[in-house]
């Protein structure tokens, strides 16, 4: 990152405040978690064009993973919808550290555009469970019930954590359209999920009195023939 350029867009006024910011900075060089974060957090308090040109300056200096997270954590938590380049971003969400990734991807997920959609949607394939549990979960925070197909993709998952997520998803967002996968999860090998699913379905139908999975077969069935 050009950080003389980034400094050009500011008012004489925003100008001041980095000044005033360089405490913070420094304080940011710190061994100890904790005053780093406080830093962070004091950066995040400035007007926001102020913070966002020194988060992407600390971040550009950063080489220890630990310290980028921290930074693009806070980018990720700064006040309101992100806007402008975002391809500093990406650098660290294509990184192998997956840390790195599920950071970059909060942070990301602030531009709440139809780019951040796709990155989110490439999210969900990661390798790692935690990042795909964290893309859908955004998903669904952010893009509602667009993100109702990546949902239903993902109970088929082979992680627990990552099911047991989506499973609660399905329930906040009533999706009908996940009934009949939720019924064959009724016999899934973990019983905390099987839990899961019966609590899920319920929220879901609500009118169902079923308890075992051939009343929910013969319940959907029924259900499909009325429609029809």
């Amino acid at each position: 990152m050009n950080t003389t350029n980034a400094l050009d867009v500011l008012t004489i006024s925003e100008k001041e405040e980095c000044l005033r910011a360089k405490v913070y900075i420094r304080d940011f060089s710190s061994a100890t978690k904790t005053l780093r974060l406080q830093a962070l957090g004091q950066i995040k308090r400035l007007s926001k064009p102020v913070a966002k040109v020194i988060l992407k300056m600390l971040l550009s200096k950063e080489t220890e993973v630990l310290k980028q997270v921290e930074v693009l954590g806070a980018l990720a938590t700064c006040n309101g919808k992100a806007d402008g380049d975002r391809g500093y971003l990406n650098t660290y969400f294509y990184n192998p550290e997956p840390q790195l990734r599920v950071a970059a991807l909060r942070a990301l997920s602030k531009y709440e555009d139809e780019a951040s959609f796709e990155t989110l949607s490439l999210a969900i394939k990661d390798s790692q469970p935690d990042i795909r549990k964290e893309a859908i979960n955004l998903m669904v925070s952010i893009y509602g019930q667009r993100a109702l197909p990546l949902l239903l993709h993902l109970l088929r998952d082979l992680d627990d954590k990552v099911r047991s997520c989506v499973i609660s998803l399905c329930a906040t967002l009533e999706a009908r359209e996940a009934v009949p996968v939720l019924i064959t999860m009724l016999t899934d090998e973990n019983s905390e999920i099987q839990k899961e699913v019966s609590g899920a379905l319920k929220k879901i139908t609500k009118e169902s009195k079923a308890k075992t999975g051939n009343e929910w077969n013969l319940w959907w069935m029924d259900q499909y023939d009325k429609s029809r």
